[in-house]
Parts: structure tokens; C-alpha cells; sequence
């Protein structure tokens, strides 16, 4: 087993290496493990959180007691789809 370390980003669900490594003379699959850092974590959750708040707005949702009761409804609808 070779271990190489290097840096790449995630663009549109592509795993994209800052530095293609020209040792490799043959197409072969790898096994890849992606380290995310914490501050990474944090913008993603950041991002959903403004994407969840915008669809919200549009969707007239302004309250926490208006999101509760969509989700009350959807937990309704699971329980309708899987029991009846």
C-alpha cells in the first residue's frame, strides 16, 4: 500500500487534486479519505442555514411556530405514507 498526502477541493461534488501527481503512469482506482477541517464545517452549516432561512421567507415562513407546525405536517405525512 503507498500512501501519498496532498490538497485538493470539492467543486460541484468533484474531488479535484491542487496537484496531479505524474508518477501514476496507469488509470487505477483509488481508496480516497477526505479530511474536512472544522472551519469547512462550520461554513457549510452556515450556508444551509441562510439557504433553509431564504426558502423559508419565500415559502411566507417567518415564525418558529410557523416552522414547527411544517414540520408537525411532514412528520404527519411520513407517519400517513408508511402506516396506511
Amino acid at each position: 500500500m503507498q500512501v501519498i498526502q496532498t490538497k485538493a477541493k470539492i467543486t460541484d461534488g468533484q474531488l479535484i487534486l491542487n496537484q496531479p501527481h505524474q508518477n501514476f503512469t496507469t488509470d487505477k482506482e483509488v481508496e480516497v479519505i477526505i479530511i474536512l477541517s472544522e472551519k469547512d464545517q462550520l461554513m457549510e452549516l452556515e450556508q444551509a442555514r441562510s439557504k433553509m432561512q431564504t426558502a423559508f421567507q419565500q415559502a411566507g415562513i417567518e415564525t418558529q411556530e410557523q416552522i414547527l407546525e411544517l414540520i408537525r405536517e411532514v412528520k404527519q405525512e411520513l407517519f400517513q405514507e408508511r402506516y396506511e
